[in-house]
């Protein structure tokens, strides 16, 4: 029973965290500015796929 419980607050806390990346990562490219030298956002979508799948 506590097994199962660390597990489920385990998955919580993960997808919690991959979710605030998420929203941290599409605020930043939409605040970003695309003139902006150094290719930031380029490199923001290599580091997160999903975030340019969509």
């Amino acid at each position: 029973m506590t097994l199962l419980a660390t597990l489920f607050l385990n998955a919580v806390l993960l997808v919690g965290l991959f979710f605030s990346i998420y929203v941290a990562t599409r605020l930043v490219a939409e605040a970003g500015r695309p003139t902006c030298p150094g290719g930031g956002q380029s490199g923001h979508s290599a580091a997160l796929p999903w975030s340019s799948a969509s």
